[in-house]
């Protein structure tokens, strides 16, 4: 008993040892200062001449306060109490930093403290896959001058013609490495004419950007690249200046937030005009509840724009995620313009792509552009090309857009630019939290567009509401429409694909008096506002066409990145001796597996709750002492097959592994023995053969105990002791010559399990 006293000890100071370290772990924050006190400015020092440029053409104030530099003794003053200071913000004022719970302590103490906003997330690049089939048939070997089929979807043409190709328009790119940009035949015409100005890499404090993250040489070729093997460009701004920037990397969870903002602002003093951000937080560690523009990273991007810049953002590839679906921050800032995804094979929304609007009801996505099929350089040889998806590929299309949209109207403002690309969308004025305005189109800015014919009618009588389409050629066509409630964010919308029954007629019946109406077929839109409620009449007759429903609805509270989870579970571990028995049975280590389901609520973002329920199967071979039965014992097994009902703490440690893990679990269980069996074979000391023989075993046993789980994602490692209330077993039938008394069968009144285990 002693010994056994002893290993739960240790269990339990183990406990104690991680609760500890989980109270000194590191924290990632944002140290908020009060004000900018005493701070020197001189900005013809700190900016390049391009940021002044901007500036100016603008109508921007050189002298902002957003651009001071940090009060020096504020900043020494919370150096002192940090483990590390990772970064500074001039235009959040504030300082990032690694510190224990007791430094932040410390930090909230000083009087130059205004707040202190902890980081809880992980950047993510918003990639989703590759594949390296070919695309020959998209590319367009008819013209002199060839466009991949992804810019050819914009209109690209237009620019091309009129030599819009982003010249003079400095671009900055936030990600997580550029490994072979300079080397590889996509970007040779950048190096040739020295438009890589300056890179920088945030996270190793150096000016090498050249590694790491293939993503972000695969998102700067969707902006400005040539695919040479194929004669091609893949992007439209191929003679704009670049600016590279390392702000992500994946083993260090929290500090990218950190250098996303950093890279902003330095961006901004380099003189950029636009930024492609290909990342993003999403669900790993943040609710949709979050995403209203008021984090630290969207207040900065909204910063950015106010400064002359326009920013470019990934809405997500969330779509499919019944337990998110929603967009990815800073995509939810406001002035940001955040891409979403098309299929270039349906040319309808891209299914992975994230859907709007933000938490506070904002029109999200922007616009769109293609989201798979996207040609781009592969950074695993110097003239080596993939076929990418996802909406880290749309948004720097559409920034290699901007450039040259940019370039056509040098007098645009950065907001103005922004709500012109809207304008240009091949389905504006509708809109919809799918689509956005739909794909930008070059036309627009060059001044070509064509305009589209009306090919429907909108009508309203005293009994219905309907859309006739006098189309006569419109198999498998989209129409899309939208009705918005006044005076709120509402919007209901509907992207219906036509079949061969289909008559001509959509019955609209969920519209109220006073509702907005938005139509759009075949590049014509229009708007409508009824003049009367139709909410059910005709609705029977809307069989006659198919219809897919784009409106995502709620997401989901159940789910991988929800509030609730259920999930099952698999270990496989072994019992360990815990007693040295002179009297009765000692066994050796013994293997078993046990599975069940459980139950995780989230309660928020480091803390949940939860219960399990699982069948934990044994097989122990025993040994015992020949002095207790006048028969030889050859082999002795006991088969256990337990149900152990846990209640248990969740406590998240960081967010690797995409947010699943690591994760501290602590539990308490109970646990009833349902079927026990006793397995031997023996040879009596007057006969020569050998005897195996089974017995059930009835039992009354419950025991209780202590399951600690350490996990990294969907793998952990488990170890519980448990300890019995109370025991009452016997064979339920005997025979003549049993090998040992009841007394002695099974004397585990403790018992330590650690093992291995997969959670789905």
């Amino acid at each position: 008993m002693t010994i056994v006293m002893k290993k739960q000890t240790c269990l339990l100071l183990l406990l104690g040892m991680l609760l500890a370290t989980a109270g000194r772990a590191q924290n990632i924050c944002w140290v908020m200062l009060k004000d900018k006190a005493h701070c020197q400015f001189d900005p013809y020092s700190y900016f390049d001449a391009k940021a002044i440029e901007r500036r100016i053409n603008q109508g921007i104030t050189l002298y902002d306060s957003t651009d001071f530099p940090l009060n020096a003794h504020y900043v020494e003053s919370v150096r002192a109490h940090t483990t590390e200071m990772i970064g500074e913000s001039r235009w959040l004022n504030a300082l990032g930093v690694e510190a224990t719970d007791e430094q932040l302590i410390a930090i909230r103490k000083l009087p130059c403290v205004r707040q202190i906003i902890q980081i809880t997330s992980e950047m993510q690049p918003a990639s989703y896959e590759t594949d390296t089939t070919a695309l020959a048939a998209l590319l367009d070997s008819a013209t002199g001058y060839s466009l991949h089929a992804q810019l050819r979807r914009m209109g690209g043409e237009a620019f091309a013609k009129a030599k819009l190709r982003g010249q003079g328009i400095r671009i900055a790119v936030l990600d997580g490495g550029f490994p072979l940009v300079d080397k590889h035949a996509a970007f040779q015409h950048l190096r040739d004419n020295g438009r890589i100005l300056k890179t920088y890499n945030f996270p190793k404090k150096q000016e090498n950007v050249y590694g790491w993250n293939s993503h972000g040489t695969m998102t700067l070729s969707c902006i400005c690249g040539k695919d040479v093997l194929n004669g091609c460009d893949i992007g439209l701004a191929t003679e704009a200046e670049f600016l590279l920037a390392r702000t992500e990397v994946g083993p260090e969870p929290k500090k990218e937030e950190i250098w996303w903002v950093m890279g902003v602002e330095w961006a901004d003093r380099n003189g950029a005009q636009i930024i492609s951000s290909s990342l993003g937080y999403g669900n790993i560690n943040h609710y949709a509840s979050e995403l209203d523009g008021s984090s630290p990273i969207s207040q900065a991007a909204n910063a950015a724009v106010a400064k002359g810049i326009l920013i470019c953002n990934s809405m997500g590839n969330e779509g499919t995620d019944r337990s998110w679906r929603t967009l990815i921050l800073p995509a939810d800032a406001e002035n940001v313009l955040t891409v979403g995804g098309l299929d270039p094979t349906t040319q309808q929304h891209q299914d992975f792509s994230s859907y709007g609007p933000t938490a506070d009801g904002r029109l999200k996505p922007n616009v769109v552009a293609y989201a798979s099929d996207c040609r781009a350089a592969d950074p695993n040889g110097v003239e080596k090309y993939s076929n990418v998806a996802g909406t880290s590929f749309s948004c720097p299309l559409v920034a290699g857009f901007a450039a040259c949209a940019w370039q056509s109207h040098p007098e645009y403002t950065a907001l103005q630019l922004k709500a012109e690309i809207e304008k240009s969308g091949d389905m504006y004025p509708y809109y919809d939290y799918a689509i956005g305005y739909g794909v930008p189109q070059a036309a627009w800015f060059t001044g070509n567009q064509v305009k589209a014919e009306k090919l429907f009618d909108i009508v309203e009588n005293e009994d219905e509401l309907y859309i006739q389409v006098n189309d006569n050629y419109r198999q498998g066509d989209m129409l899309y429409y939208h009705i918005r409630r006044k005076g709120n964010h509402h919007l209901y919308y509907q992207h219906v694909e036509f079949n061969y029954g289909f008559v001509g007629k959509i019955f609209i019946t969920n519209v109220l008096q006073n509702d907005t109406l938005c139509v759009h077929y075949k590049g014509y839109t229009e708007v409508y506002v009824p003049q009367r409620a139709h909410l059910i009449k005709g609705l029977a007759r809307n069989i006659q066409y198919s219809t897919k429903v784009s409106n995502p609805g709620k997401a989901s509270q159940w789910g991988s990145h929800a509030k609730n989870k259920l999930g099952l579970y698999y270990g496989y571990g072994m019992l360990v001796p815990t007693v040295k028995r002179d009297f009765a049975a000692s066994y050796p280590f013994s293997w078993g597996t046990e599975f069940g389901v459980y139950y995780l609520r989230n309660v928020n973002k480091t803390y949940g709750w939860g219960f399990s329920l699982e069948d934990d199967y044994h097989g122990v071979n025993f040994k015992l002492k020949d002095i207790l039965t006048p028969d030889k014992l050859e082999k002795s097994t006991v088969e256990t097959n337990r149900m152990n009902l846990e209640f248990y703490q969740h406590l998240r440690l960081s967010t690797a592994y995409n947010g699943l893990g690591n994760n501290l679990e602590i539990g308490v269980f109970g646990s009833w023995i349902i079927n026990q069996k006793l397995l031997y074979t023996y040879k009596p000391k007057e006969e020569g053969d050998m005897y195996n023989s089974s017995h059930k075993l009835s039992h009354n046993d419950f025991d209780w105990g202590l399951n600690l789980r350490v996990n990294y994602g969907p793998l952990g490692i488990y170890a519980k002791v448990y300890s019995s209330i109370f025991q009452n077993r016997q064979i339920e039938t005997a025979e003549a010559k049993k090998p040992f008394h009841e007394q002695h069968l099974l004397a585990d009144d403790h018992n330590l399990e650690i093992g291995l285990m997969i959670k789905l």
